[in-house]
Order: structure tokens, then C-alpha cells, then sequence
């Protein structure tokens, strides 16, 4: 880049050619380098160009299958570069190019749609509201959690880049690369973003990753055999040595999963759930739904988290080559179980201590209630008690003594 020569520039139309594909999960080879890893921030760059074009067009059927077509022939015409080859067959191209098309199709024609209120209109007449409150508590929540999760990873990567980036200087300079390569290479490597936060996520949580056979970062160790010479990988990170350190990391979901799970059982925006009270008569039914409406949501946050994650791992692996370098990125079901697993961990505890608070709650409150009464009974019978002590107190009882003796008469003169 710095030489000005003509080797960039010529080719600038095939990588661009190839950018585009990649970016659709479409793979590429050339020589000896076999790349499949799909760089998801331009994925999702590519959906939001796609939502916005239709920001101002028309979103019903004709235009949609005039979009699809015309974006499948667009990929297929930059399938045709004859550099660099492609590990997908032409079917394939035209199903990944499809169905990105969709997604981006669909993110600005379904939300505020006929059809979106026609479903809406159908679950209210089919669905308790109760349940559909249950339901959006559950996915509202499973959302905001993978955003987190998400954030994490970010924060992670951001954490190895001020803790190693020494060793991506040295890189550099042991490779001789020059300032513009070097921001080149940085841009670049801007759009594996996400695939790198992911490959964190697993890796702060206990999960790890691993580089192919060259190499495996985890918590606990990091094995390094022959590792390509990609200024990247210098900053992948070490081992954490202290104990404690990796046991509050492996916690994180789990005191996610609790905080969270809790504060949806308690607050207004959530269930709001309260205890039993005592002037009301008990309603054991009511009782029993009051708990088992948050269990119902909390699996339905479980199941989405554990579905996207999985699906989010996968879509964030590749591979670099076609030997040890084949297999790039995270095991996909432990690193599912080391995310999901514990967050469902920690909604279920959530849930208990939701019953034990409010158990003790109403238990309070009834003894509150019956000590109050007690008070209010107590008066009313000592305010008659002491006025009769005293009235038998200044009139005792004397017996009444009859006398029976009989007078006579004084007798007169004149009888």
C-alpha cells in the first residue's frame, strides 16, 4: 500500500466481488488460503442497507420477488470472478443471498403490516391476556439479556486489545508493515467485531475458543502450536491464574439470570407480584397462577436464550484454511451450555426466592393483623372491669340480719 503499486488496485473489483459474497456466509478460496468465517458486522451492514433502500419503496409481494431476484442476480454476477474461487455451488449462493435479502426485507415490511395486525388481532381473540402478557415478559426479557451477553463479549475484546495490544505492535513491525497497512489491517479486521465478542463471550464464561489445531484459548490454559503469523492473534488472551477470578466470571449469568428474573417478578413492569392479603379471602387458584404465569415466562426466556446463542456461535465460526486451520471458533454446545445453562440457573433461583420473600411477606403482614386486633379487643374489656372492682370495693356485702322476736304492746290504763 505504501509502494503505490498496482497490485491493490487490481484487486480491488475481485475483493470487493468477494466481500459482498462473504458477507452472506459464502466462502472463498484462493491458493492456499480457504476462508468461510463470515464477518457479521458487514451482514448486518448489508440487512440495514437492505431495510433502508425499502424505506422509500413499496413493501407488498410484486416488489418483494422483484427485490429477491434482482439482489440473487447481482450475487451471482459477482460469483462469477475467476481469481478467486468459491466453496458454494451456484444453488447455494442464491439461497444464503436470498434469504439475507429476506431478513433485511422483512425487518422494514413486517412491523406496522396488515398482517402483523391481523396476527395481533388473532391472539387477542385466542389468547387470555394473562398469557400474552407472559409471553412478552418472556421474549422482552430473553432480548435484553442476549444484548447484555452481547456487551460483554464487546467489553472483553475491548479488554484484550488495551492488555495486548504491545504484541500486535511488535507483529507489525516484525511483519514490516507500515502505518497504512497497519490501518488497513485494523479495518479489516473491524468487521469480524462480532465474531471476536463471541468468541469472548464463551471464553469469559468458561466456554473457550480455538484457532483450528494451532491453537485453544480457555480460562484456564492457552495452548499455542505454529500459529499463523496474522497480526490478530497476537491479541488473543492468556490464562487467569487466580481461582477466584474465573469462579465470579463463570457467575456472571448465572447472577444475571437471578437479578433480572427477580426484578420482573416484583416490579410494575413485570408481574408485580405480592403477597397474600389478609382482609381478602384466599383464593388458592389465584394463588397458584400468580406463580406460574413468571415460571412459564421464565422458560420461554430460557428456550429463546438458548436458541439464539446457539444459533449466534454458529453463525460466528469458520474456518481458515483446509487443515489444521479447518475448524476455527467456539465448540457450539458447550459454549450454549455455558450461557444458557447458568442463566436459566439463575431465573429458576429468582423464582424461589420470589415465593420464600413473599411467603414471609404475607406471613408478616398476618401476624401484624392479628396483633392489631389483639390491641383492639383489650380495651374494650378493661374499660367496664375496673369501675365494678371499685363499686366491691366501697360496698362490701353485709348479710341482713332478721329479727324475729315478737313485741308486745304497752298496755294502757283504759283497756
Amino acid at each position: 500500500m505504501e509502494e503505490g503499486g498496482e497490485t491493490m488496485s487490481s484487486f480491488a473489483v475481485p475483493l470487493t466481488r468477494v466481500i459482498v459474497l462473504l458477507s452472506q456466509g459464502i466462502g472463498m478460496h484462493a491458493g492456499a488460503i480457504t476462508l468461510t468465517i463470515t464477518p457479521l458486522l458487514l451482514t448486518l451492514a448489508m440487512i440495514l442497507l437492505i431495510r433502508a433502500v425499502y424505506s422509500h419503496w413499496s413493501t407488498d409481494l410484486p416488489a418483494y420477488l422483484a427485490g429477491v431476484a434482482t439482489w440473487i442476480v447481482l450475487c451471482l454476477w459477482c460469483s462469477g470472478e475467476t481469481r478467486i474461487q468459491l466453496t458454494d455451488s451456484i444453488w447455494l449462493i442464491a439461497l444464503k443471498c436470498a434469504v439475507v435479502f429476506s431478513l433485511g426485507f422483512a425487518w422494514r415490511a413486517l412491523p406496522g403490516s396488515a398482517l402483523m395486525d391481523r396476527g395481533r388481532l388473532y391472539c387477542r381473540e385466542h389468547i387470555s391476556q394473562p398469557v400474552r402478557s407472559s409471553i412478552h415478559v418472556g421474549v422482552r426479557l430473553a432480548l435484553r439479556l442476549l444484548v447484555i451477553f452481547l456487551s460483554i463479549g464487546l467489553i472483553t475484546v475491548f479488554v484484550w486489545i488495551c492488555l495486548d495490544h504491545s504484541s500486535m505492535v511488535t507483529m507489525f513491525k516484525t511483519m514490516h508493515m507500515n502505518t497504512g497497512s497497519r490501518i488497513l489491517m485494523c479495518i479489516m479486521a473491524l468487521a469480524w467485531l462480532p465474531n471476536m465478542a463471541l468468541w469472548a463471550l464463551s471464553w469469559v464464561f468458561g466456554g473457550g475458543f480455538h484457532i483450528g489445531q494451532a491453537a485453544s484459548y480457555s480460562l484456564w490454559s492457552a495452548q499455542i502450536h505454529e500459529l499463523p503469523s496474522l497480526p490478530i492473534f497476537a491479541l488473543f488472551p492468556h490464562p487467569v491464574d487466580n481461582a477466584g477470578i474465573r469462579t465470579c466470571l463463570m457467575l456472571i449469568p448465572v447472577m444475571l439470570g437471578f437479578v433480572f428474573g427477580l426484578l420482573m417478578l416484583l416490579l410494575h413492569r413485570g408481574f408485580h407480584v405480592r403477597g397474600i392479603d389478609p382482609n381478602e379471602p384466599v383464593d388458592v387458584r389465584d394463588l397458584l397462577l400468580r406463580f406460574a404465569y413468571p415460571a412459564g415466562a421464565f422458560c420461554i426466556t430460557a428456550t429463546l436464550v438458548s436458541l439464539m446463542s446457539s444459533l449466534a456461535f454458529w453463525l460466528a465460526n469458520g474456518s481458515l484454511g483446509v487443515g489444521r486451520l479447518r475448524d476455527v471458533g467456539v465448540d457450539v454446545m458447550r459454549s450454549t451450555n455455558v450461557v444458557a445453562r447458568p442463566c436459566a440457573i439463575g431465573l429458576g433461583i429468582s423464582w424461589i426466592s420470589a415465593i420464600v420473600i413473599v411467603a414471609i411477606h404475607s406471613l408478616m403482614l398476618m401476624m401484624l393483623k392479628r396483633r392489631a386486633a389483639n390491641r383492639t379487643s383489650l380495651p374494650l374489656e378493661s374499660a367496664d372491669s375496673p369501675d365494678d372492682e371499685r363499686k366491691e370495693h366501697k360496698t362490701p356485702h353485709t348479710p341482713r340480719v332478721v329479727n324475729s322476736t315478737f313485741t308486745q304492746k304497752e298496755t294502757k290504763g283504759d283497756d
